[in-house]
């Protein structure tokens, strides 16, 4: 049963009630009646006449209801990718802070390495000052002794 196309192109709407209360259909009630294969009775996807495919209240039913689990499926899809780019980007924040603290962590040491490095260089000059010192007081020792055998 087609309502043709003066009912369905003034009246939306209404030619959907009335394809809805059928309880058969054809792929006919389904089309965009201004596609230019519509004019010439053919689908424009196989070419084949919109009289050939029918489907029954209960086919449409359950198309109905696996569009409409399609469309919930997306939804949780969509909330579950949003969860993930969130945490991802929780992720990247941390990662960014833990960059900036190794960065800060690899200047310290490097100023202890700086340090450390200064501190051996003293204890060697301390040591050098030590014998230098000790050699000093060798020296005076022996002009205090020459000395006093001079007198």
């Amino acid at each position: 049963m087609s309502y043709g196309m003066g009912i369905q192109a003034r009246f939306p709407l209404r030619g959907i009630a009335l394809i809805l209360s059928q309880t058969s259909y054809t792929l006919n009630d389904f089309v965009c009646w201004s596609h230019p294969c519509r004019q010439a009775g053919r689908t424009p996807e196989t070419g084949l006449s919109m009289s050939a495919a029918t489907i029954s209240v209960d086919e449409f039913l359950a198309l109905e209801q696996k569009v409409l689990q399609t469309v919930e499926l997306i939804k949780t899809e969509r909330s579950a990718r949003a969860a993930v780019e969130a945490e991802r980007d929780a992720a990247r924040a941390e990662a960014a802070e833990l960059r900036q603290k190794l960065t800060a962590a690899d200047e310290k040491l490097a100023a202890v390495n700086e340090k450390l490095t200064a501190a051996g260089d003293a204890q060697t000059e301390i040591a050098a000052l030590h014998s230098e010192r000790n050699a000093v007081r060798q020296r005076v020792e022996k002009m205090l002794a020459t000395m006093d055998a001079l007198l």
